[in-house]
């Protein structure tokens, strides 16, 4: 293969597909460019707003092309350009369920390879991803961090177009903006507008699609070898009644199937704030059109008329007609509200009023309302820190004190678990150091430190840096050891991020030092 599996933290796994789209450029995006991007420029330069929007719409099509060059460069064999077009027609076949209900789905980048790679469809689609359902929160939050990328690259777009317009073309972008919020989309401009954010999405979205397939690579190898568990759990129910215990750290099977389609569903979660959003905006409109002076708030009725052939005095529409004009239904309110004072009805000497467009309105009330609802969730957020914060002091009970919590699984990603290292650290690295393996064995020492110092009681955690082992190392380790950890520390970062290489006297010194201020196992 061509990259190194292991188990990795979510921003880590996508920070590898993202890595992957830069390592294979030319392969995914010069055919993704001649698919999506003549499909972009041959439907919005034709059709317009509905071009584009039908343009969207078909992102799951278009983004199998991405896939493809990224699922077989992963294992070496990387497409050529015309490979990956002939190859288009069969994806699209595999892609045309997504363009139902499932466009709407929060992590498309996670469920397409799915479906595109694996070819399950139906009940065996769903059963795979209520097992991969680990990866759809975190491929939820990857969707709506690229549209807000999407947003500010449009943004830049947009700035750098109205920046290199030569004056001669006389383009007003400011009646411009307010003919495309009022649906006036027809003229050239607007297509031009809608092209760059078009733009925007053939520059990100191969981006998106390499870190949804790199979460999903993750997930698979997190989920190495579970088909063996459920059959030697399934074995040991058949010999014995004891029912086999579950993997060491996790759940069974089931119950983590159970929760992974809980999270799953918890994913759809990230669209409820637009759709409310949408709804209130829709429904703001027709509210505001509804208050109006007291005199026009008076209650009146279209009452559907049929022919009567009785009595005209008794016809039922104007029985009906007479109650509803009874003085009991003529009810008047007044209702008091803050407005702008610009924003006023004429005056009763006729006067105009003046003020700013309705489309500045309109947007002022949108951002209003999405502050409004980014308060209640900040709120809401605050509230469950302090809750869990509070919670986890309460768990604090005298048992659990003096407990050793031990080293975290893992660090940067390398692996600290005991097993994992030799029994004699600086023997080993220098073994692989002799056989050329530099990086490798920097790596071996590096670790082993890490792994030694967690286990004397220095606080280590997951999320950490290099230089924040550095900082919890000094508080708590003698100066000795803290000056041996950093040498190493800054060898580490030189030969793993700048691939520069301690000579054989420098790597000597540290092999000589490692034991005395690791070596005595804790």
């Amino acid at each position: 293969m061509a990259i190194r599996l292991r188990p990795r933290h979510r921003l880590e796994a996508a920070d590898l597909g993202l890595a992957l789209v830069r390592e294979r450029f030319a392969a995914v995006f010069l055919p993704w460019l001649a698919v999506a991007g003549t499909a972009a420029v041959v439907l919005v330069g034709t059709l317009g707003f509905w071009g584009y929007a039908l343009f969207w719409w078909l992102l799951p099509l278009w983004e199998c092309v991405p896939l493809f060059a990224l699922s077989r460069s992963v294992f070496g064999a990387t497409p050529t350009f015309r490979q990956s077009l002939r190859a288009t027609l069969g994806l699209w076949r595999r892609a045309l369920p997504e363009l139902f209900l499932r466009r709407f789905g929060p992590a498309r980048s996670f469920s397409l390879p799915v479906g595109q790679l694996e070819g399950l469809r139906g009940s065996a689609r769903r059963n795979r991803l209520a097992v991969l359902g680990y990866g759809l929160d975190a491929a939820a939050g990857l969707t709506i961090f690229f549209l807000i990328l999407q947003l500010f690259l449009f943004c830049a777009l947009i700035a750098l177009v109205m920046m290199m317009t030569p004056e001669w073309a006389e383009i007003d972008w400011g009646m411009t903006f307010e003919q495309l919020f009022e649906g006036e989309l027809g003229s050239p401009v607007t297509r031009l507008i809608l092209l760059t954010l078009a733009t925007s999405i053939l520059i990100l979205n191969p981006f998106y699609v390499g870190s949804g397939f790199a979460l999903y690579l993750d997930r698979r190898t997190q989920l190495e070898g579970w088909d063996l568990q459920i059959a030697f759990q399934r074995l040991g129910r058949r010999l014995g009644p004891r029912p086999s215990p579950p993997a060491e750290g996790g759940a069974r099977p089931a119950e983590a199937g159970a929760g992974s389609a809980n999270a799953g569903t918890r994913s759809w979660v990230w669209w409820l704030l637009p759709l409310t959003l949408g709804l209130q905006l829709a429904a703001a409109e027709p509210a505001a059109a509804q208050i109006g002076s007291p005199n026009e708030s008076r209650l009146t009725h279209e009452i559907p008329r049929r022919p009567w052939a009785g009595d005209p005095e008794r016809d039922p529409g104007t029985v009906i007609q007479e109650v509803y004009e009874a003085p009991e239904f003529q009810r008047q309110s007044t209702v008091r509200r803050w407005r702008l004072r610009e924003d006023r009805r004429p005056d009763d000497d006729g006067a105009a009023s003046s003020g700013p467009p309705e489309w500045v309105t309109a947007l002022i009330g949108g951002l209003a309302a999405i502050g409004e609802v980014l308060v209640w969730i900040v709120g809401l957020g605050l509230l469950a820190v302090v809750a869990l914060a509070a919670f986890r002091l309460m768990g604090r009970g005298d048992g659990d004190r003096g407990k050793d919590t031990g080293a975290p699984a893992q660090i940067l990603g390398l692996d600290l678990r005991p097993e994992s290292l030799p029994d004699d650290v600086p023997a080993a690295s220098r073994e692989l150091w002799l056989a050329g393996w530099h990086v490798e064995a920097l790596s071996l020492l590096y670790r082993g430190a890490l792994a030694r110092l967690a286990a004397s009681g220095v606080e280590l955690r997951e999320s950490f840096t290099e230089d924040d082992c550095l900082r919890a190392t000094r508080t708590v380790s003698p100066r000795e050891r803290a000056e041996v950890f950093e040498r190493l520390t800054r060898a580490w970062q030189r030969a793993a991020y700048a691939h520069r290489l301690p000579d054989d006297d420098g790597a000597q010194q540290l092999w000589t030092a490692w034991p005395d201020a690791f070596g005595a196992e804790p």
